[in-house]
């Protein structure tokens, strides 16, 4: 499937395109200030302890970090306190990155692409990866017990960290969560690893600055990545997707973009060569002003 994840025109992105290599964020470093949230459902030390003596299968399950608590802390009040906090730190031990199922929404282009001065790397996503889950939308937090956290650690994790406000649902996410990621941090807690997914497009936002152009144009010609530049639509609140390899939409974007169309122009679609022009609209707003092209038209 396809997938799709915006950012910024930074020197990680440029590395990773090189590399092919895919970045994987602390959970810490998120924007959401409910990220991981969950209910957590204390029990008595004493249940906890009682399920894994009498049955070998939670002794299996129990995570390492865990494995003291039961000679510890047998009756210590503070035992559901120790397990939290080893919680966090546990994780502290996984990186995850954010994909979405559309390219054209604009708030995703203003909030993570940079507004619009950034890109969107289109994906060939394996939907059976086993660290690749769909972010689930709800307005109740998860629900985690002592028992959940100490026997079934990492599905809890995962859990916790797939879920998120209906209010983010316009995003459409899709997460890689990975554990164990201590040898790729760097001093901000993620780092790049080997890509799972292969890329099969990049859009560039309209409002890409000329100097991060040229550089994404010596990579891209290296690649030979398909190419395409994300622009408000006429008809919709959204952004449409012109190919780089044939025309672009509008004169107006023609100039900042003809040395980057020219990379593909041998691959121009079918029906169309590469110097015919697409067809325009008779009117066209971009970022609430008037295109130079229609303001000389309307002179006339």
């Amino acid at each position: 499937m396809k997938l799709y994840k915006y950012g910024r025109c930074s020197d990680h992105l440029i590395q990773s395109l090189v590399e092919r290599t895919i970045w994987l964020a602390s959970p810490y470093s998120f924007n959401d200030c409910l990220e991981g949230a969950f209910r957590f459902l204390p029990e008595e030390p004493g249940k906890v302890m009682s399920v894994f003596n009498e049955n070998p299968i939670f002794k299996s399950r129990l995570h390492w970090q865990y494995e003291d608590l039961f000679e510890n802390h047998r009756s210590d009040d503070s035992f559901n306190d120790i397990v939290m906090g080893r919680y966090e730190i546990y994780r502290s031990l996984f990186g995850l990155t954010s994909f979405s199922e559309t390219n054209t929404n604009l708030l995703m282009w203003a909030h993570y692409a940079d507004e619009s001065r950034g890109v969107c790397i289109e994906y060939e996503a394996d939907i059976n990866n086993p660290n690749l889950f769909p972010v689930t939308y709800t307005n109740t937090l998860p629900s985690l017990s002592t028992s959940d956290i100490l026997y079934d650690s990492k599905p809890s994790m995962i859990k916790v960290l797939t879920t998120k406000s209906i209010d983010w649902s316009y995003e459409r996410e899709w997460r890689l969560v990975h554990e164990g990621v201590d040898q790729f941090r760097n001093e901000k807690g993620g780092g790049l690893v080997p890509s799972p997914f292969t890329i099969t497009g990049i859009a560039f936002g309209h409002r890409v600055e000329n100097e991060k152009l040229n550089i994404f144009r010596q990579v891209l010609n290296d690649t030979r990545t398909p190419t395409s530049l994300a622009y408000p639509s006429d008809m919709k609140y959204a952004m449409d997707i012109a190919d780089l390899r044939s025309s672009l939409p509008h004169p107006i974007l023609e100039h900042k973009f003809s040395d980057i169309t020219d990379i593909a122009q041998q691959g121009a679609p079918e029906g169309r060569s590469a110097g015919k022009p697409a067809p325009r609209p008779s009117a066209f707003t971009l970022c609430g002003r008037r295109p130079v092209w229609l303001m000389q038209k309307e002179k006339k």
